[in-house]
């Protein structure tokens, strides 16, 4: 690392890690010149990074990079919500929160840190990327918790104990739906049919269960929305429909 002693997140080490696409002379002015409103990308890679703070006032920020630090929590994000891209490789993490506000992110990386449970990610329903490996999970069954990720299209699992299965690849394709790439490998149909039809059954009961959710989400929706339209038609009409 560049500095070995902790370092804390100010405004002098924001602007000079203000990244500047296609800007090459005169850095250093523009970086001290740029309002923190409108900075986009930060990158603090390798600055011995020891917690998330003082991100103040950086309400458009799209790509953050706090990879190659000593961060161990995950906190102080929520104000980011325009952020799409989080890189939070090569650190301390033990547990995944502190993400819930952040609904544009799509691609977001947690590799090599000390995580055992995939969790934390449920409002991220855009999340296309997610790099995870060379974490501490051990349970395969942990993995059907990115089912519910309908865009997510590249994982990176490899690393974790629980890739020492033989089963660990046919049960990943089989039970996440739509992936692309699995470990930086492409995934080929075939592999995906052999894998579903290994664990034939099991879908069979998974996706029949999922599909009663969704009819009953679907009724449920339509319901809030009809109590709605009766709720505004009894206050446009000035008259209350539910007395008798």
């Amino acid at each position: 690392m560049e500095n070995l002693d902790p370092n804390v997140i100010n405004d002098d080490l924001i602007r000079s890690c203000i990244q500047l696409e296609g800007q090459t002379e005169g850095l250093e002015e523009k970086r001290k010149n740029t309002d923190f409103n409108e900075v986009e990308i930060l990158s603090f890679s390798f600055k011995s990074v020891l917690k998330v703070d003082n991100l103040r006032g950086l309400v458009n920020l799209t790509k953050l990079q706090l990879d190659n630090n000593m961060i161990s929590k995950i906190e102080n994000l929520d104000h980011l919500v325009n952020l799409k891209w989080l890189d939070l490789s090569f650190n301390q993490i033990a547990k995944i929160n502190g993400l819930d506000k952040l609904t544009k992110l799509t691609d977001v990386s947690f590799f090599a840190n000390r995580i055992e449970t995939i969790e934390g990610l449920d409002t991220l329903s855009q999340l296309n990327v997610l790099s995870i490996g060379n974490n501490l999970i051990e349970q395969l069954e942990t993995v059907m918790y990115l089912r519910r990720f309908k865009n997510l299209r590249l994982v990176n699992l490899a690393g974790n104990p629980m890739c020492r299965d033989p089963e660990y690849r046919s049960y990943v394709l089989s039970h996440v739906k739509n992936l692309k790439y699995l470990d930086y490998r492409l995934v080929e149909d075939s592999t995906v049919s052999a894998a579903r039809e290994q664990y034939q059954d099991e879908m069979i009961e998974l996706e029949e269960k999922e599909e009663q959710e969704e009819q009953k989400e679907k009724m449920e929706t339509e319901r809030q929305a009809h109590l709605k339209l009766m709720a505004e038609a009894n206050m446009a009409g000035g008259g209350n429909f539910f007395v008798e």
